[in-house]
């Protein structure tokens, strides 16, 4: 058995952990993209509801698939997250403005967080 020095664990666990998170936002922003692009969810009646027009819904559902596509290269990641971040501010205004608080806080927040660690650990990989 290979002994491995903490130095090097710690460095696993902390690129585990980054994988997790890339993981999670990639598969909630391929989900959320596609559904928004298609007529028949019920995105298209959320966008209507909160006065957004049909071109919009579209373009936040192409940025969300952009995002989580950027993501999983870590010299692109943090270019994606931060396209990420960007459209989950705009949903948390647009949840606040609404009077949805709890939306904001239930399915916004941890994106927005998750996207915001995404892009501390990864920006340095952008200047390689």
């Amino acid at each position: 058995m290979l002994k491995q020095s903490p130095e090097a664990i710690q460095r696993i666990g902390r690129e585990a952990a980054i994988w997790a998170i890339t993981l999670f936002l990639f598969q909630a922003f391929v989900t959320a993209g596609y559904l928004k692009l298609l007529e028949g969810s019920g995105w298209t009646e959320a966008f209507t509801a909160w006065g957004y027009p049909a071109w919009f819904r579209q373009m936040v559902g192409v940025g969300e698939l952009l995002g989580a596509v950027l993501i999983m290269w870590p010299r692109w990641a943090s270019y994606g997250a931060t396209l990420i971040l960007l459209i989950m501010v705009g949903a948390i205004a647009t949840h606040f403005r609404v009077g949805e608080y709890m939306d904001a806080f239930n399915s916004d927040l941890p994106s927005f967080c998750f996207s915001g660690v995404l892009i501390l650990v990864r920006w340095p990989a952008t200047r390689t």
